[in-house]
């Protein structure tokens, strides 16, 4: 179970992301509607125990932002996460990209 600090803290963490990349094209789709926010995690190697903790409160986070609404210049967004998996070692997760299919953690 994840505490409320820290689901609020990730609830922060991805609304500053999501503010930050602002409303022009990315990895929204066509309609604008759906934002992709990648998270690079330690599902496995020596950090792993870290990784569903912090999976979970993102999801938990990323859950409350798309239940409660977010809206940008009167405008709706739905946040998707992708995971991927940097296998505890900063050398794998410099060179990865999530959202690629062979990179998505399970």
């Amino acid at each position: 179970m994840v505490s409320r600090p820290t689901a609020l803290l990730a609830l922060s963490a991805l609304t500053l992301t999501a503010a930050a990349c602002g409303t022009g094209g990315g990895d929204a789709d066509a309609s604008g509607d759906v934002v992709k926010i990648g998270a690079l995690l330690s599902m496995s190697g020596v950090y792993a125990t870290l990784g569903p903790a912090e999976r979970n409160a993102i999801t938990m986070g990323v859950e409350e932002l798309n239940k409660t609404g977010f809206t940008v210049n009167g405008e709706k967004h739905t946040f998707e996460v992708v995971f991927a998996d940097d296998k505890s070692d900063a050398a794998t997760g410099s060179s990865r990209r999530p959202g690629s299919p062979s990179r998505r953690a399970s």
